[in-house]
């Protein structure tokens, strides 16, 4: 492949702060066991394809509600494809990312299921969505993403034998760069990769569990080769990782989420 330069509408760490957010910010407004909150564990082995860039933990957030103080401690991990990490960077110069992965366990102290009032536990994950998902698209948005949309909401069986409310976007990031080419001249290299992006949310009767994935949802070779590029394009955008089927991405995504407990 020849080298290229140039910018993607979107840093990675900008989106997995998004994600992240999604998971911990999320659930404040809503609600305000001690010590460390537990890492949230991802139970298939197809994890190990992906990097892990972040974990962190730590109080997310404290709200009064009546007489009763709650506190939400989290405890997040964030991962990424490296490979198409690479590529990106490889070809445009940019710390984009379209593969993305990331898991939040989230301790509420008192725990809902010791509320008074009789506050419920449906009552008080269904305002977790409700939040994380409002939260979600804005931090998308602010990262860079463009036409963020919510698809649907539906449900997902987890492995653990729970069931998790999920939701589905659509999204686009604009890429572009210049491209060396023979006599020290450049080619435009330009295209827009469409996104999906799903949330899930759900209690295991101890905490709350939000996870999520973003991928593309067509192969980022053919994203450019559509616009247009004179001779030997093919040759420019020449990668596995870029040129992987959407539905492998797709398909990784939802098994490593539902892995999670």
């Amino acid at each position: 492949m020849r080298s290229a330069r140039g910018n993607g509408g979107m840093g990675r760490r900008e989106l997995l702060a998004a994600t992240a957010a999604a998971g911990a910010v999320g659930l404040a407004g809503c609600l305000g066991g001690d010590g460390a909150v537990g890492e949230p564990v991802i139970g298939s082995d197809r994890i190990d394809e992906w990097e892990l860039l972040d974990s962190t933990e730590g109080l997310a957030f404290a709200a009064d509600a009546g007489p009763i103080t709650f506190e939400a401690h989290q405890h997040t991990v964030l991962y990424e494809r490296s490979d198409v990490a690479a590529a990106l960077s490889e070809t445009f110069g940019t710390d984009a990312s379209a593969v993305l992965f990331f898991a939040s366990r989230i301790d509420l102290r008192p725990g809902v299921d010791r509320l008074p009032f009789g506050i419920a536990r449906d009552r008080i994950v269904s305002e977790v969505v409700s939040s994380a998902d409002e939260t979600f698209r804005s931090e998308l948005r602010e990262s860079g993403l463009e036409d963020v949309r919510h698809e649907e909401t539906g449900s997902i069986d987890i492995e653990s034998g729970h069931t998790a409310t999920r939701l589905r976007y659509s999204a686009r990031v604009e890429m572009d760069g210049e491209v060396e080419r023979p006599e020290n001249s450049t080619e435009s290299l330009t295209g827009t990769v469409v996104l999906e992006a799903q949330l899930a949310v759900w209690h295991d009767g101890e905490n709350v569990l939000v996870a999520g994935a973003a991928y593309p949802t067509e192969r980022i070779t053919d994203t450019f080769e559509a616009t247009g590029i004179p001779g030997d394009s093919e040759e420019l955008l020449e990668n596995d990782a870029l040129a992987t089927d959407p539905e492998e991405f797709a398909e990784e995504a939802e098994t490593l989420l539902v892995s999670v407990a």
